[in-house]
């Protein structure tokens, strides 16, 4: 295995491990409607991130290995500014749709302004080749706040209060670790922000977000359409399902950076290749779903066994998104963008439009069914379009 993705994959098998830990011990401790109440800002965070940073880490990683150009210091702080006034007018928009966390709100804001300039402020790793780095900063972040979490626990009750700060402490630590490591290089140049680089950043920015509404929508309006307590039973579901992606996640930065230096001949080869490696998996989901019952009441208690259920439900759709969250990486990294966000903001309405229609009557379970709806939408779609492209260079080879 090359050192490089061997220490991406080390770490990233560490990061996933602790953070399945800290999702058990929070639904322990906070329970199921303390559970539900952290998971709606945090989903909202995750939702409007890539919007807040425009995509400007993946921007300047195109340009940088595709025309050996560097962004300018001014030109990055100008982008940091207008990323800092995007973040605000989310928060001010979450301020309005969920008047509830108004105690909160200031914490919360200060933890998407800190998730947004360590994003931004990361693309030294992808610059350099060591975007293991960033899964071992999130190992330490993870500790800390695994750490804090009993330590608050151990001599008070944990209330999501408590977790927020927790997660701006650890966030904040993150910030200071990049930030020193930004500034270790050298590679801000000369180049001024143009609006080509503003359009191509905004390329990989506008998929991310249409991808975060499959993932995260449905727990925003649950928080908005049904009860907390919805909301904890289908985030802790969720939190198991999301272990499939594993793999891909950690190395999905390697990936992205990797690929840039590729032909499109090999990217697609290697894709033919992850479709393989899906196919394979899909029949593993029968033996899960029998024995997932018991896992959700080992781990979690009896409070979540209805989260078993609608890990059922979701899991084939993980399952078959697998082949996006690979190959994704590798096409975006060479500009093909446009028709993967296409085809999520079609999965994006359509994920929208039935939750809305099913959350009202049948609450996280109807989430569940939307979010299956659109990530098998989705998978088909994308899988249909890797085809087009591979037969399209074939057929230009031959003739």
């Amino acid at each position: 295995m090359n050192s490089g993705l061997g220490k991406v994959f080390g770490w990233g098998v560490v990061f996933s491990l602790l953070g399945f830990v800290q999702s058990v011990l929070l639904a322990r401790h906070l329970g199921v409607n303390g559970r539900g109440v952290v998971a709606i800002p945090i989903s909202f965070i995750n939702l409007m991130l890539p919007i807040a940073v425009m995509g400007l880490k993946q921007g300047m990683t195109y340009y940088y290995f595709d025309k050996a150009l560097f962004l300018s210091r001014m030109s990055l702080y100008l982008t940091l500014l207008i990323s800092s006034s995007l973040v605000m007018v989310f928060i001010i928009g979450f301020y309005f749709s969920f008047p509830e966390y108004n105690e909160d709100i200031y914490v919360i804001g200060a933890l998407f302004l800190a998730k947004a300039l360590i994003d931004i402020y990361s693309y030294t790793y992808y610059f350099d080749k060591s975007v293991y780095k960033i899964a071992k900063i999130n190992v330490i972040r993870l500790i800390i706040e695994i750490i804090l979490i009993v330590v608050v626990a151990s001599f008070s009750e944990l209330d999501p209060t408590k977790v927020f700060l927790i997660y701006l402490v650890s966030a904040l630590f993150q910030l200071a670790c990049v930030k020193l490591d930004e500034k270790k290089n050298t590679f801000i140049g000369s180049y001024k922000i143009t609006s080509e680089f503003i359009l191509k950043s905004l390329s990989f920015a506008v998929p991310l977000f249409f991808i975060n509404v499959n993932l995260t929508i449905d727990i925003v309006l649950l928080g908005r359409l049904a009860e907390p307590s919805e909301v904890g039973f289908y985030q802790v579901a969720v939190s198991i399902a999301n272990l499939t992606w594993v793999l891909p996640a950690i190395i999905s930065p390697y990936i992205f950076s990797k690929s840039a230096t590729k032909s499109l001949d090999e990217i697609l080869i290697n894709a033919k290749k992850t479709l393989l490696l899906v196919t394979i998996l899909i029949p593993l989901v029968i033996p899960i779903w029998y024995i997932s019952p018991y896992i959700f009441t080992i781990l979690f208690g009896s409070d979540f066994s209805k989260s078993s259920s609608l890990f059922n439900i979701i899991l084939p759709g993980y399952i078959t998104m697998l082949f996006y969250k690979f190959v994704n990486g590798m096409l975006s990294s060479k500009g093909f963008t446009k028709m993967p966000l296409v085809i999520f903001a079609l999965g994006a309405i359509l994920n929208i439009l039935l939750n809305i229609i099913t959350i009202p009557s049948y609450g996280s379970k109807g989430a569940a069914y939307s979010t299956l709806a659109s990530y098998l939408f989705c998978s088909i779609l994308f899988f249909v379009y890797v085809g087009h492209m591979s037969y399209a260079k074939n057929k230009k080879m031959v003739t």
